[in-house]
């Protein structure tokens, strides 16, 4: 079950600044996610771009309290930075029987050591670790934060939850850049999300890339979608 929360403004005065250009930045460092977003986002009528094609390197302060946040600070730079509109997007954990000194919230990435980034495999150590202390196997909340910096001074956002299943021993596949797919699993199939086809998880994330293909129309309502799109 999923629900959906959002906050910013759609007015007049957004839709006249939206569009200074037929591109939009995704903005994020990490390549499995912009590949991702690009798969969701390829019926739209606009030229997704990339820090790395367009030769930035943003160091964002990923300080805020919520995904949410975080998703906007990150899209506010790298608007800052590239001068086009951006979407950025961030996520936070909960997993439930953990201690709340344990749960990861908003530093899902950052939790082996306060404040650094680890490895894709030190992720799934520690996460294996911390699931077998619940039996083996464990349900969480992934509460996903969305933002668009679309022209000067706008900043749209919104925010969703998704419930998951944990389990404990991790997969022998590894996904760069998305380590935890090797400890989720599909419930009623058993099959972990690192092993899955790419149409297994364009179904998986069918109701999320709906989300965030009307998010992103209603922020730049400009853009049309192309022939293809997930009705």
């Amino acid at each position: 079950m999923e629900k959906a929360t959002s906050q910013g403004r759609f007015g007049v005065a957004v839709k006249a600044a939206i569009l200074r250009g037929p591109r939009l930045l995704l903005g994020s460092s990490n390549r499995h996610k912009v590949r991702e977003w690009r798969a969701m986002l390829q019926h739209l009528a606009i030229e997704l771009v990339d820090p790395v094609r367009l030769g930035l390197a943003v160091d964002a302060v990923e300080d805020g309290a919520t995904a949410e946040e975080n998703a906007r600070i990150k899209a506010l730079a790298y608007f800052a930075a590239a001068g086009i509109p951006t979407l950025s997007l961030d996520a936070a954990l909960r997993i439930n029987g953990l201690p709340p000194e344990q749960q990861p919230d908003v530093l899902v990435r950052r939790i082996c050591r306060r404040g650094e980034h680890t490895t894709d495999a030190e992720m799934v150590s520690h996460y294996s670790d911390l699931l077998r202390r619940l039996d083996g196997r464990a349900t969480g909340e992934w509460t996903f934060g969305i933002a668009l910096a679309p022209a000067p001074g706008c900043i749209l956002s919104a925010r969703r939850v998704h419930r998951t299943q944990f389990v404990a021993t991790p997969s022998p596949v590894l996904v760069p850049g998305a380590a935890l797919q090797s400890l989720q699993v599909n419930p009623a199939t058993g099959r972990y999300f690192s092993e899955m086809t790419p149409s297994e998880h364009a179904d998986r994330l069918r109701e999320r890339t709906r989300w965030i293909v009307d998010f992103v129309t209603r922020g730049l309502p400009g853009v049309p979608l192309g022939p293809g799109v997930l009705a």
